[in-house]
């Protein structure tokens, strides 16, 4: 539910990025997020545990076809989506504009009673969503794995915390909430340092490989998250000098170890050599 907040904040900062999607675990989802995702038009992903025992949903005045059907198990109700539609646009044009914070907004639809219209339009909608989503992540290959990819980036970024986190065993020892919340958030400051450094290395590390002669294509690089640590000495005395000014990067260096070996060297083009 936060992850939107999350999203429409970078966007009103300017940022380059452009976010289509958003992936999460199984625990992540309900029908109203399904319904609130797409209303604002983002694709939700969400890895569902135990795909096989869920029920799709399809309007009421609708025939499945013969290999989805022993899979339809409800129906939901076309007709009071249709009297709320032009609230639920008025409810996505609001997150759009920052009128409203989206977590704020979910939050009060889901604290109201079930007969409310709007509550129950949205749950509606996420439900014919949520259907639409599980028979293509469960038709298309590709898209299966490029959620898997994702959440493997959320994992990956768990896993620098953890190395970064390494006094009493990452464990949280302060009685005082606000010990407590400076403790974690001077972690993700330092994550954060990390993260923007290695960024800063990826770009001129795959120039100089592409240089060298080795074929990278863009998909691959599109995978690569800046959560590496290897190369980071994690142990020591941090120094915050704000005083000093920023240095240049150093250049990265390329490998020689058996993932550079794996790199194919690009051959010439036949039709390009006189």
């Amino acid at each position: 539910m936060h992850a939107l907040d999350e999203i429409f904040a970078l966007r009103d900062r300017d940022s380059e990025l452009t976010i289509a999607e958003h992936t999460t675990d199984t625990a992540g989802f309900t029908d109203l997020l399904f319904g609130a995702y797409d209303v604002v038009g983002l694709l939700f992903c969400p890895r569902i545990r135990d795909l096989a025992d869920q029920r799709l949903w399809l309007p009421h005045d609708s025939t499945p076809p013969k290999l989805v059907a022993p899979l339809v198990a409800n129906r939901a109700t076309v007709e009071p989506i249709l009297a709320c539609w032009d609230d639920l646009l008025r409810l996505g044009a609001s997150i759009h504009e920052g009128e409203v914070l989206p977590s704020l907004l979910l939050t009060k639809l889901q604290a109201f009673p079930r007969q409310n219209a709007l509550a129950r339009a949205l749950q509606d909608y996420g439900r014919l969503v949520k259907t639409l989503f599980i028979l293509r992540y469960l038709q298309r290959p590709e898209m299966r794995k490029r959620v898997g990819r994702q959440l493997n980036k959320g994992e990956n970024l768990n896993g620098l915390r953890e190395t970064v986190y390494f006094a009493h065993l990452g464990q949280i020892r302060h009685r005082q909430l606000i010990d407590q919340t400076a403790q974690a958030l001077c972690v993700t400051l330092v994550v954060n340092c990390i993260a923007a450094y290695n960024a800063g290395l990826l770009s001129p590390a795959v120039h100089r490989l592409r240089a060298a002669g080795f074929e990278i294509d863009d998909t691959d690089v599109s995978h690569a998250g800046p959560t590496m640590s290897e190369h980071i000495l994690v142990h020591g005395r941090y120094r915050y000098d704000l005083d000093r000014p920023p240095k240049e990067l150093r250049p990265a260096p390329i490998p020689q170890h058996d993932s550079t070996r794996r790199l194919r060297r690009a051959e010439p083009d036949p039709e390009s050599v006189p």
